[in-house]
């Protein structure tokens, strides 16, 4: 429980590049995309996590995890808008796994953030009773 913001930032970095979504014909493609995806957004926000994490700045990465968040709650309404069409892709478009370790790296963090140490309780109790 003490690392949930470096396991949930290399969730969010190395989710990128599993496959997000299978279409036919074209295979699974990821939200990295060669670089034109919108998958930097999560590296970046993964990188940012591992910092706050770094420098034990654990309040922070609700920042990162929030975003990282919100940012997927879009992804999935664009692609929400694809599938609601007239012609009805349903059957044909499929989520993949990608989604999950993406939506599972934005709650490491967020938990993170709120995770209390026994050490930081203690520190606390002892530094107010000296």
């Amino acid at each position: 429980m003490k690392h949930l913001g470096v396991l949930g930032s290399v969730m969010l970095i190395f989710g990128v590049f599993l496959p997000a979504v299978h279409v036919p014909l074209m295979g699974s493609l990821n939200l990295f995309n060669n670089g034109q995806g919108t998958g930097w957004w999560f590296i970046l926000l993964g990188v940012l996590g591992l910092c706050f994490s770094a420098l034990r700045w654990h309040p922070y990465l609700l920042v990162p995890g929030a975003l990282a968040g919100l940012l997927l709650y879009v992804k999935h309404q664009d692609f929400q808008k694809l599938w609601g069409r007239e012609d009805n892709f349903d059957p044909i478009i499929q989520m993949q796994y990608g989604w999950a370790v993406l939506a599972g790296g934005a709650e490491c963090l967020i938990l993170g953030a709120f995770h209390r140490t026994p050490e930081a309780g203690a520190e606390k109790a002892s530094g107010l009773q000296a």
